[in-house]
């Protein structure tokens, strides 16, 4: 029994595909792969550099929101809003006058 044309044919004509594609999957792999690798290292840079910080408006409207409701008081208040504020700027706390024993 001979072989059929049709199923040599269609074979061929997939392989011929195959060996067409081939290059142009590579290079797309190939891309992906690089993408990842330069991506990954950039993105650990940017979080170190920026880290999330909590948003200053967001905190100060919470702290006013319980000064409002009375949960804070007025003093407690302004003395939450100095801290936040130091510690959003990163500045050294400074002395309060009024506790300095001298």
């Amino acid at each position: 029994m001979a072989p059929c044309p049709l199923l040599l044919s269609s074979t061929t004509q997939s392989q011929n595909l195959l060996v067409d594609l081939a290059p142009w999957l590579l290079l797309l792999a190939g891309f992906v792969l690089i993408g990842v690798l330069v991506t990954g290292p950039l993105r650990k840079r940017l979080i170190q550099k920026h880290p999330q910080t909590p948003s200053l408006s967001f905190t100060l409207q919470d702290l006013k929101m319980m000064r409002d409701t009375g949960q804070l008081s007025d003093e407690e208040f302004e003395r939450a809003a100095a801290r936040l504020t130091q510690h959003m700027t990163k500045t050294p706390p400074q002395e309060d006058a009024s506790s300095d024993p001298d």
